[in-house]
């Protein structure tokens, strides 16, 4: 929900192509996704980060 509220708010959303994937028109395609890191760059067991 927060990213569809984050993205409708900065105008950023496509509305008919969220309404088709929602309604399984569409099917969710991970490799279209905007992210700016491959999930190869992830290290395969991340350590901890403690909160303060």
């Amino acid at each position: 929900m927060a990213t569809l509220f984050i993205g409708t708010w900065t105008r950023t959303v496509d509305a008919d192509r969220t309404r088709r994937v929602l309604a399984r028109e569409l099917a969710f395609d991970e490799e279209t996704m905007v992210g700016g890191h491959p999930a190869d760059a992830l290290p395969a067991d991340p350590k901890p980060v403690a909160v303060r």
